[in-house]
């Protein structure tokens, strides 16, 4: 016979909390954070790779990352990457206030500092590599 407890509880007597997806709506709560993220982590970093783009040239003349080319510029993965984590480092770590205040304690909470600045360490890494591919 099955007992009365586990018919009506299949996660062994624990709750089962789903997340409010009506905060999805609120701006102070969601899109507040997720602009701030966006802005602090791609809009920032991509605009600096664009402005300063460090050449990569090979003994033939072309680079392999000639291919990541978007309307004749490119992005530099390297510059994208240091001012990422000068960035996230400056917000995270220095308190320094380029988004707002709240916003930063929910994208730490979430996400945390250290997979930000983790993220663009291996980003570094990544156009390092790539770099050491073109001269070749």
């Amino acid at each position: 016979m099955i007992s009365h407890k586990t018919a009506l509880h299949p996660f062994h007597g624990k709750p089962l909390f789903l997340p409010d997806l009506f905060k999805i709506l609120s701006i102070e709560e969601f899109w507040k954070p997720f602009l701030s993220w966006g802005w602090l982590t791609l809009v920032l970093p991509l605009a600096f790779a664009y402005a300063v783009n460090l050449p990569s040239v090979t003994h033939g003349g072309h680079s392999a990352r000639r291919q990541a080319q978007f309307h004749g510029r490119k992005f530099d993965p390297i510059t994208f990457s240091v001012v990422k984590t000068l960035l996230v480092f400056a917000v995270f770590y220095r308190a320094c206030p380029l988004i707002w205040e709240d916003a930063s304690f929910t994208i730490s909470s979430a996400i945390g500092g250290e997979v930000l600045l983790l993220t663009s360490i291996v980003g570094f890494v990544y156009g390092l590599y790539d770099a050491i591919l073109a001269h070749h």
